[in-house]
């Protein structure tokens, strides 16, 4: 009778969860099927000159994927992205394996909320103080010549470099708040078992530790990579005007070429490629896996 009981309330609490919440998963996953949906819609639309009218049409799918230029810079982009996600994910871990193991409690939440601090400020105030850092007079040419590393300031801004650092930099509490969950979930006796046994650190850490900690790791990769591949802001800010992202070259058919089908075809191949990307992930990134 009891369990009865206990099994209703139990019931009884899902619903009232499931319609409590129900209004702002419904506006969350209207607006984004909507999106997604007059996306796709928009894209086939036919060009007439310099104006678009409704209609079913492959040439702006055709135009994309014969452009060499904008395939090779997809592929540039990629590698740059896959660069900042392992670079991201390499440092966050250490960080959030000292919050998660070394610290006990609430010290170790205090210390991952103290870590991921940078991540309630404004996106744009981010870029715009490592763009103050990496200037000809910024922080880092200041320390540089102080200390007689170099003569003359060195030209950080406006390259590369200044992109995949100041993204590396705005994506780490992302990471650290992905990989918290699993790495405070790998029970100490497994680390000791493999101790006790004879293994070595670096044993320890590539079968016992990482494998259990994998979830957490793909779950940071994934976050990083889905928002990084489309990126556009800080490319523009402290970015070379010579090398172009993915994310540029879409919203240039948008802002500067007006016409909207074509990057409406480039938003649904990139959405098409990051869910072929987290399908193949997909093994990595249950809930239960995550946090357990």
């Amino acid at each position: 009778m009891k369990l009865t009981r206990t099994l209703s309330r139990g019931r009884g609490r899902t619903a009232v969860d499931l319609l409590l919440t129900a209004p702002a998963i419904a506006v969350m996953v209207g607006i984004g099927l909507f999106s997604l949906v007059w996306a796709i819609y928009f894209s086939f639309w036919p060009m007439q000159g310099n104006l678009w009218s409704p209609g079913f049409s492959l040439e702006h799918y055709r135009v994309l994927f014969d452009s060499t230029r904008t395939i090779v810079i997809f592929a540039e982009t990629l590698a740059k992205v896959l660069t900042i996600a392992v670079v991201t994910t390499a440092m966050a871990f250490p960080v959030a394996w000292y919050g998660g193991q070394t610290l006990d409690g609430r010290a170790g939440t205090l210390f991952i909320l103290v870590a991921i601090a940078p991540f309630w400020t404004n996106y744009i105030v981010r870029t715009w103080a490592w763009m103050l850092m990496l200037g000809d007079r910024g922080f880092i040419n200041e320390v540089l010549t102080g200390i007689g590393a170099v003569a003359e300031p060195i030209s950080l801004l406006y390259t590369e470099f200044a992109v995949i650092a100041t993204m590396v930099y705005i994506y780490l509490p992302y990471s650290l708040f992905a990989m918290y969950g699993s790495v405070d979930a790998i029970p100490g006796s497994q680390i000791e078992a493999a101790y006790d046994l004879g293994s070595n650190r670096f044993e320890v850490l590539r079968y016992v530790i990482l494998p259990l900690a994998m979830p957490g790791i793909v779950l940071s990769f994934v976050f990083i990579f889905g928002r990084a591949i489309g990126a556009y802001v800080t490319p523009e800010l402290v970015g070379s005007p010579r090398t172009l992202w993915y994310g540029n070259v879409l919203v240039n058919q948008f802002k500067d070429s007006f016409n909207w089908p074509l990057g409406a075809a480039y938003s649904v191949v990139l959405f098409g490629f990051v869910l072929v990307v987290l399908a193949g992930l997909s093994r990595w990134l249950t809930l239960r896996k995550v946090m357990t």
